[in-house]
């Protein structure tokens, strides 16, 4: 098998090559910088007379120092203002008809409060265990030649207050 003589360079040399060759043209290829005159000599100094010492300034009068100012008192911190205490009524403020109110018996019932349903307004109490409900609508009926009739309103809605213990 014939082998070859010729050798390959690695290819960093052949660019590390054509770069200097590269660099080598354009320093050639760049105007010569315009030579810079020679500085012009400086003519020689003619003796001046040593100068004379400047007079002492009088040193200033010291001023008298101000009385000390008091600090200002500092502003009082305000005080947060309290949340609100959480309420203490256990009772739903209503329900918006009478289902919903058949329903919310069980569930509260479940946290141990019971819902009593009343046929006319009451008064709030303080119980926290039994809650008074009653419809807080009422329908009128007309009748000719009598007063009419009011009746609650039991499609709804009805309010919810605590029992008188």
């Amino acid at each position: 098998m014939a082998s070859s003589n010729k050798s390959t360079g690695s290819p960093a040399l052949l660019f590390l090559a054509v770069a200097l060759a590269l660099t080598a043209a354009s320093v050639r290829g760049a105007p010569t910088p315009a030579p810079t005159p020679a500085p012009t000599p400086a003519p020689t100094p003619t003796p001046t007379p040593a100068p004379t010492p400047p007079e002492p300034t009088p040193a200033p009068t010291p001023t008298p120092t101000p009385a000390p100012t008091p600090a200002p008192t500092p502003a009082p911190t305000p005080t947060p203002t309290p949340a609100p205490a959480p309420s203490q009524n256990p009772c739903p403020s209503g329900f918006p008809n009478s289902v919903s109110f058949i329903q919310g018996m069980a569930d509260y019932l479940f946290h141990r409060i019971v819902l009593v349903l009343s046929p006319v307004k009451v008064t709030p109490g303080t119980s926290t265990t039994k809650c008074i409900c009653y419809f807080s609508t009422n329908i009128t009926i007309p009748i000719p030649l009598s007063p009419p009739i009011v009746e609650p309103n039991v499609k709804g809605p009805l309010a919810c207050v605590p029992a008188k213990n």
